[in-house]
């Protein structure tokens, strides 16, 4: 068996695509033009050559549901996410980008850049 290793970065980008994950219940997977990567103090660099790339991340859909744009189970809905800047903290895993499932405040953010709140 192969051990992951600890990992964690602030990941920056806009949002492409999105679409319930295949595989995860309550999770969504958002095509992301990731735009930047800075690891978090303490963990190594392992993300050289995905950023200014298409990326596809994993989000549980409460995140998005829950930063203020409408839900994304209604299916039209999702077009509000198009063109988004997601910010997360982010683990690569062998199954590929997860933002954490319960970041702490102020470490997740998805806005459009009109967005005052952002």
């Amino acid at each position: 068996m192969v051990q992951a290793i600890e990992n964690l970065a602030t990941i920056t980008g806009t949002v492409l695509a999105i679409q319930r994950h295949p595989r995860l219940s309550g999770w969504s997977l958002l095509t992301l033009q990731l735009e930047s990567v800075q690891p978090l103090k303490g963990n190594p660099e392992l993300w050289s050559g995905r950023t200014g790339q298409a990326q596809q991340v994993a989000v549980r859909t409460g995140l998005l549901e829950g930063s203020g744009m409408e839900s994304i189970q209604a299916g039209p809905d999702e077009m509000r996410l198009l063109g988004a800047q997601l910010r997360c903290a982010a683990h690569l895993t062998i199954d590929g980008i997860m933002c954490q499932p319960y970041p702490e405040q102020g470490s997740f953010g998805l806005a459009h850049d009109a967005d005052p709140h952002t």
